[in-house]
């Protein structure tokens, strides 16, 4: 169908802008302006933040599906090892979605602190001595 593509996260773990978009939409009850970079540094990630949340959900289920795979369930070896690859795959994806999530959100939080040390600096009274442009 035609959603079926929209939100595939890629192996490399970039989560395609539909979900990110899909992210902003769920939280904040409204559709971006142009872009998500335009839209205000805290919904954004609060967005991001939601994804994260429901990816490490989804990754403890994969793991949680590891396990009872190898408990005392009667399958064949080939469904076995399928099955095994499969949730390999998943799990992979998903780490490398969680980690690229958690490296935007700290750069996020990185570029938010450098922002309001600047507004900290501009309003920061003149010290003994300094000359104010005026």
């Amino acid at each position: 169908g035609v959603i079926d593509g929209l939100f595939r996260i890629r192996r490399d773990g970039e989560l395609p802008k539909t979900l990110r978009l899909a992210a902003f939409v769920l939280l904040t009850g409204r559709v971006p302006k142009e872009n998500l970079e335009e839209e205000s540094h805290d919904d954004v990630m609060d967005s991001l933040d939601l994804l994260h949340g429901l990816l490490v959900a989804k990754l403890g289920g994969v793991i949680d599906g590891e396990e009872a795979s190898q408990s005392g369930v009667q399958l064949s070896e080939l469904r076995r090892q399928l099955a095994t690859l499969y949730r390999t795959g998943q799990r992979q994806v998903f780490e490398a979605a969680c980690t690229r999530l958690t490296q935007q959100l700290d750069e996020m939080e990185g570029d938010s602190e450098g922002e309001e040390e600047e507004d900290d600096d501009q309003n920061a009274e003149p010290e003994e001595g300094e000359r104010v442009a005026e």
